[in-house]
């Protein structure tokens, strides 16, 4: 599982309290406290992700592929142009 799909599947007070954790340690006992499957090595990884500093919600859905910026989209197709497709 990657940190996108396990991201995914947490509620919003889960991803709160895990953005909380400062240790890997803090990290793995809020997994098992939620029955989530996670590795010491992935934890590290989380922790180690999150240094450069806290993201949003909104930050990690657009990272995650949820957020679309573009307001206005042209897509040549043939000899039509689309907008807003």
């Amino acid at each position: 599982m990657t940190i996108v799909e396990l991201s995914k599947n947490l509620s919003p007070e889960v991803k709160e309290k895990a953005m909380g954790c400062k240790t890997v340690d803090e990290l793995l006992a809020l997994a098992k406290a939620n029955n989530i499957d996670l590795s010491a090595d992935m934890a590290e990884e989380i922790l180690k992700s999150s240094v450069g500093g806290d993201l949003s919600d909104e930050d990690l859905d657009a990272v995650a592929g949820g957020k679309n910026d573009c307001h206005q989209q042209s897509i040549t197709c043939g000899s039509q142009d689309m907008k807003n497709a």
